[in-house]
């Protein structure tokens, strides 16, 4: 009776963590973006707290990619919840 709750169980685990990773990234990408130029990465760090803790998660890593992170350039976030990684890409706005 109780071995098809371990699998169900470990599946929920990771879809939530799946959910929850997409959408910080997503969600943590937009709102720097929203940000004055000069201040989006300091945005990003005080956004990503945030929405992991409304998801109730603990972020286990994060890779910002911007190469020189002028106008112009793809910006690359990656976040890490379990198992889980969520991966949002946007171009900063060309002067």
């Amino acid at each position: 009776m109780l071995a098809p709750i371990g699998p169900s169980f470990f599946l929920y685990q990771q879809v939530s963590d799946q959910l929850a990773a997409e959408s910080i990234a997503m969600q943590g990408l937009r709102a720097a973006m929203l940000q004055p130029q000069q201040d989006w990465q300091e945005g990003l760090g005080r956004n990503l707290p945030l929405l992991a803790k409304s998801w109730g998660k603990q972020i286990d890593f994060v890779s910002l990619n911007c190469g020189a992170c002028g106008p112009g350039d793809l910006v690359t976030l990656e976040v890490r919840v379990g198992n889980a990684i969520g991966i949002q890409s946007a171009g900063l706005e060309p002067e």
